[in-house]
């Protein structure tokens, strides 16, 4: 009878604590300050949720004596890392909310995988201000290296610490170095896989934090900062756990030391990363990231619309009385030097992740010129027709790095479509002129493109 008593009451402690746990990660949203940390391509909101649950799991190893109690952990654990994925998905709806585009949202945020509603920022928990833009593709950096590199470091890292503990020696090991001991490895899994995508990335990050910083350090203490150790953001966002115990009695803790080699029971978690649920973890964040990536995605169409549409209907120009051109028009080299910035932060994640979002925009680039081109405009002179076309080839050549091949289907007809209004006599010389005046005096500024 007592037995049974002190367990249910263990379980009830255990299910206090897992329960309080994955709310408070479900609610982290409200801690993202907007800003990559120096060492990693993802925000404070990864290492906050690591060392959270590592200490978690720590503070309730001493419950593990039986797989019951362990499977309860491993439950928590899991909960814990969907929560995180409820976090991303929270601010993503955030970001869509404060659009200024008329993207239409829900009008409750909610978890990725339930409806739970959050309660909203408040004045005093304020993130950092940036645009829409970037805090997408932060969200991104976050999903994807958590996807990536972040699932596996986090378990390896509790699997380190639990096989510690089970060998006798968990308290007198700091956690913080098995932590840092699973981050190299992480690291240089990284560094196996794509060494320059790794440098590349470093060196915009860099760049990025430059510029997004007013201490007035130079490039000589950036550098040098770039060359610091993963410690030190280990040291800020990671509480040394160091066994107090070990501290005030060696001998006390040899005792608990033994008390619980003997007792905790981790059986249960031998094959968790080979496990069903796991792979589930990263089947969320796989569809999370595609989400992302997809309200991003709407979100810049949205803009690019924009430009195509000032292009085309502004003034209520009148397309069959089009004057001979004389320029590529300023709309054009405006929506290039927006995309050239988008660019620059889009390689703040990857380069791969730079051809991801400019050959989805260059496709829906193509598709809105030629809705707003067949099914916009009436009536087109030769002089209007050459204009467009002038355009058209302007926008294909300085993005052609990211040509696909549905993109490159649609500039191939409408090119043909302007030929056929036009009754093939657009002025070719006058084409060239143009087109070869305006790359010679954008070069520097779309360089970036090639």
């Amino acid at each position: 009878m007592l037995a049974t008593t002190t367990n249910d009451m263990k379980k009830f402690v255990m299910e206090q604590i897992g329960n309080s746990f994955v709310t408070e990660i479900r609610c982290l949203y409200v801690t993202e300050t907007w800003e990559l940390i120096r060492d990693g391509p993802y925000t404070k909101s990864y290492p906050l949720v690591r060392m959270k649950i590592l200490h978690f799991v720590r503070d309730l190893m001493w419950f593990m004596n039986s797989d019951q109690d362990t499977l309860l952990v491993k439950k928590y654990m899991i909960d814990s890392l969907l929560a995180f994925s409820d976090t991303l998905h929270h601010l993503t709806v955030d970001a869509n909310s404060h659009t200024k585009v008329g993207i239409k949202v829900p009008t409750t945020t909610g978890s990725f995988r339930t409806s739970q509603s959050f309660v909203r920022y408040t004045s005093n928990n304020k993130p950092q201000q940036v645009s829409v833009d970037q805090q997408f593709l932060l969200i991104l950096c976050n999903c994807q290296y958590m996807k990536q590199y972040g699932l596996n470091n986090i378990v390896k890292t509790i699997m380190n610490v639990i096989t510690t503990a089970k060998s006798g020696e968990m308290l007198n090991t700091d956690l913080n170095q098995t932590d840092r001991t699973a981050d190299d490895d992480d690291e240089e899994e990284e560094e196996e896989e794509d060494e320059s995508t790794t440098s590349t990335r470093q060196n915009t990050r860099s760049r990025y934090n430059r510029r997004h910083t007013d201490d007035g350090t130079d490039d000589d203490e950036d550098e040098d900062d770039d060359d610091d150790t993963k410690d030190e953001d280990d040291e800020s966002y990671t509480t040394s756990t160091t066994s107090r115990t070990s501290k005030s009695d060696p001998q006390r803790s040899h005792q608990i030391n033994q008390s619980f080699k003997n007792n905790m029971n981790i059986r249960a978690l031998d094959d968790f990363q080979d496990s069903k649920e796991f792979m589930d973890i990263f089947r969320v964040y796989g569809d999370l990231e595609n989400y992302i990536f997809d309200s991003y995605l709407r979100f810049k169409t949205l803009f690019v619309n924009q430009y195509v549409k000032k292009g085309i209907y502004v003034g209520n120009f009148d397309w069959s009385r089009a004057p001979q051109p004389t320029q590529v028009r300023p709309y054009v080299i405006e929506l290039l030097m927006d995309l050239a910035l988008l660019h620059f932060q889009t390689e703040i994640i990857t380069d791969e992740f730079t051809v991801q979002v400019f050959s989805s925009l260059n496709e829906r680039l193509s598709e809105l010129l030629w809705e707003h081109i067949v099914n916009g405009i009436t009536s087109l002179s030769v002089n209007g027709a050459t204009q467009l076309d002038i355009e058209i080839t302007f926008l294909n050549t300085a993005l052609s790095n990211y040509s696909t091949d549905t993109s490159e289907r649609l500039y191939s007809k409408l090119s043909k479509y302007l030929k056929k209004c036009a009754e093939n006599q657009m002025n070719a010389k006058l084409k060239k002129q143009l087109l070869d005046t305006t790359m010679s005096s954008t070069r520097m500024q779309f360089s970036c493109f090639v």
